[in-house]
């Protein structure tokens, strides 16, 4: 008799969490053995539990998604996280992948998608939803931001001008234009108003843990 891979469903959203148990439920090789609400409740649960996968929400109450990901891998370095999530942006899937996730599945993708990403990570791959592997495939090669570049980018996003960034960031206003001139090069973008929505889209900066 196979023995059923044991899930943990991590999302506070209740009417979510009834959606995937009740998939989880028509799968003879799946077992859902503890949903928690929180990445404190998350961590109870888990210590408790003993799931072989966790599927992580990255909006959650208490702690933003990446460091949820990272306190599940410390409890539990034999923990497969598979994220599920509506923020489909290259860099917070990148971020998350750092952080210690196996998998990543968009919150559009098909229930056939997630189910095929749950056995994999459980066999040891990594795996992602179809429309994620495709963006993460395209943006192969392409320049990231460095730490400080994402820092002047969140102070843009705030509105702040070259003058400002240079002031709050303790730089000259011209050191501030130069990055800004690298970081137009590296989205490809024409302005600051452009450049603002890339970073967001892709999940530079902004809301991280959507």
């Amino acid at each position: 008799m196979t023995i059923p891979i044991r899930i943990m469903i991590v999302d506070d959203h209740p009417l979510y969490q009834r959606g995937l148990s009740s998939l989880l439920s028509t799968q003879p090789d799946l077992q859902l053995v503890a949903t928690a609400g929180s990445a404190a409740e998350a961590m109870l649960c888990a210590t408790a539990s003993s799931p072989d996968v966790v599927l992580l929400d990255l909006r959650l109450p208490d702690v933003e998604g990446t460091d949820a990901v990272q306190n599940l891998s410390r409890l539990s370095p034999n923990l497969k996280i598979v994220i599920v999530s509506s923020h489909e942006g290259d860099a917070m899937v990148k971020r998350a992948m750092a952080a210690g996730a196996r998998g990543y599945v968009s919150k559009n993708a098909s229930a056939e998608e997630l189910l095929s990403v749950i056995r994999s990570v459980q066999e040891g791959k990594r795996s992602f939803s179809t429309g994620i592997a495709t963006k993460l495939l395209l943006t192969v090669g392409v320049p990231t931001l460095t730490p400080r570049e994402v820092e002047i980018m969140e102070h843009v996003a705030a509105g702040f001008s070259n003058k400002e960034v240079g002031i709050t960031l303790g730089m000259a206003e011209k050191t501030a234009k130069n990055h800004l001139t690298s970081i137009f090069a590296k989205l490809d973008a024409s302005d600051r108003t452009q450049a603002v929505v890339i970073a967001t889209v892709r999940g530079i900066i902004g809301q991280r843990s959507s």
